[in-house]
C-alpha cells in the first residue's frame, strides 16, 4: 500500500515583522492528490484542493493529502506559532514644569525586560535628549508620544504624555499708589493670598516691616515693596507701591493789626503745607471768592480761618483781630 509522502514547507513563527506564512504541500507523485486543509482549533477554517495556503494566525493546521487512485491518504498536523507581544508600557513618569524645573525627564515603565527601540515625538514639544533614548528631557509643556517596539518580533506599544506647565506668578494685585488723608489717615492692605503663598515687605531702605499674607497697616509716606513666593512652584514676583501722605501738616498764617494810619486789620495765609489743591480758602465760614488768600478790611475781632483741599479735608486755625488803640489825650 502506498501512501503519500508529504512535506509541508514555509512553517515559521508569526511575528509583527512576518505576519503571514504561506504553507506549502509537495508530494512524491504527479499524481493530482485531493487535498483538505482544517484546523482543530479553529472553526469554518477549511480549504481544498489547493496545495498552498495563507495563515495569519498562531494555530494547529491539518492537510490531509488522498491519492484518489487506491485511496490512501496521508495527514500532518502543523503547528504555527507566534511572537507577536507588544512590549507592556505602564505608564510614562514624568513631573511638572514650574519655575524650580525648567526641564523634565520623561522615563516609559514597561513590564518585564527585553531588546527594544524607543522612537519619541512632539508636534509642538522640545526633546533635548536624542529621540531614541529610553528616557528623554524635554522643556516645553506639551504632548509627547512614544513608540516602543520589540525588537524581537517588530510588535510596537504606543503610548502619549501630556506635559504639564504651571509657572503662573503671584500677584499681589495692588495699586501703583495710594494716598493718606483726613478720610484714610491709614492704609490697611489685606491681600487675601493663598496659604502657598509666602510674603516679605520691605520699605525704601530694604529692613523687612511685615511678612505674611495678612493684613499689613501704613501710616507714613514713602515707597514699599513686597515680594510674594509661590512655594508650590517657586515662582517669585515684586511690586512697589508708593504711599502719598496728603494730610494737611500746617499752616501759617500773617495778622496785621489795626493802625491809626489804616484802622482795619488784615490776615493773610502765607502758607499751607500738606494740601493738594485746589484749595478753598474761607473766614469764619465765608468763602474767599476767586482763591484769594489775603482777607482784608477786618473789623477787630477773632476769626476762624479755614482751608479745605480736594478730597474735602479741612485744615482751621483762629486768628484775632485787635481793636485799635485809643489815644488818652488826658483831662
Amino acid at each position: 500500500v502506498n501512501y503519500p509522502l508529504v512535506q509541508v514547507n514555509g512553517i515559521d513563527t508569526l511575528t509583527c515583522y512576518n505576519q503571514s506564512i504561506d504553507l506549502d504541500v509537495q508530494t512524491d507523485s504527479n499524481t493530482l492528490y485531493s487535498i483538505l486543509w482544517t484546523s482543530p482549533d479553529l472553526d469554518d477554517f477549511e480549504y481544498s484542493e489547493v496545495y498552498s495556503i495563507l495563515v495569519n494566525i498562531p494555530s494547529s493546521y491539518q492537510v490531509e493529502v488522498l491519492n484518489p487512485l487506491n485511496g490512501c491518504k496521508t495527514i500532518e498536523l502543523i503547528e504555527v506559532e507566534g511572537d507577536l507581544n507588544a512590549p507592556e508600557l505602564i505608564d510614562i513618569e514624568g513631573g511638572k514644569l514650574t519655575c524650580l524645573m525648567d526641564n523634565v525627564w520623561l522615563e516609559p515603565s514597561i513590564v518585564g525586560s527585553g531588546n527594544y527601540a524607543y522612537s519619541w515625538s512632539s508636534t509642538t514639544g522640545n526633546i533635548l535628549s536624542p529621540l531614541t533614548d529610553s528616557v528623554i528631557l524635554v522643556d516645553l509643556a506639551a504632548s509627547y508620544n512614544l513608540q516602543v517596539q520589540n525588537v524581537e518580533n517588530g510588535c510596537t506599544t504606543e503610548a502619549a504624555y501630556e506635559l504639564e506647565e504651571d509657572t503662573q506668578i503671584p500677584n499681589a494685585q495692588l495699586e501703583d499708589s495710594y494716598v493718606l488723608n483726613c478720610h484714610q489717615p491709614i492704609l490697611e492692605l489685606d491681600l487675601s493670598l493663598d496659604e502657598r503663598i509666602e510674603a516679605l515687605w520691605f520699605n525704601a531702605s530694604g529692613t523687612i516691616i511685615g511678612t505674611g499674607a495678612e493684613l499689613i497697616v501704613f501710616d507714613e509716606q514713602g515707597d514699599y515693596t513686597i515680594e510674594l513666593l509661590d512655594t508650590s512652584n517657586g515662582c517669585r514676583s515684586e511690586s512697589s507701591v508708593e504711599l502719598i501722605d496728603h494730610n494737611f501738616k500746617s499752616m501759617e498764617i500773617e495778622v496785621l493789626q489795626p493802625i491809626c494810619s489804616d484802622p482795619y486789620g488784615s490776615i493773610a495765609i502765607n502758607e499751607v503745607i500738606g494740601s493738594v489743591e485746589p484749595l478753598i480758602y474761607s473766614i469764619n465760614e465765608m468763602v474767599s471768592p476767586n482763591q484769594q488768600t489775603d482777607f482784608d478790611f477786618l473789623d477787630s475781632g477773632d476769626y476762624l480761618i479755614e482751608v479745605e483741599d480736594k478730597y474735602g479735608c479741612k485744615l482751621s486755625q483762629e486768628a484775632t483781630v485787635k481793636p485799635l488803640p485809643q489815644l488818652d489825650l488826658g483831662s
